[in-house]
């Protein structure tokens, strides 16, 4: 399989990070020292600090509905209902 233009522009740009000759925007990458105790899940340290479109949220909105209305269909209702000392309640 022959390397695109794109994909050598990509790993360009990840060495060029890596090797601090260029800043990342933080939808790319956080940069962080981890020590043994921190947590060690991606998303602990992901964030995105770009607002959303009207568009992906509605997007995003539709997706969960569509997720919670299929979870209870199939039985497992029970992921929703909140209980003394839920976190969510």
């Amino acid at each position: 399989m022959e390397e695109t233009a794109s994909a050598k522009d990509k790993r360009q740009h990840l060495l060029d990070v890596w090797f601090g000759r260029v800043e990342a925007e933080t939808k790319f990458c956080v940069e962080t020292t981890v020590e043994a105790e921190d947590e060690w899940l991606h998303a602990f340290y992901y964030f995105n600090d770009e607002i959303p479109s009207e568009k992906d949220f509605e997007q995003t909105m539709a997706d969960y509905l569509t997720f919670e209305f299929n979870m209870i269909t199939h039985g497992r209702g029970y992921l929703f209902e909140e209980k003394e000392g839920n976190c969510n309640g």
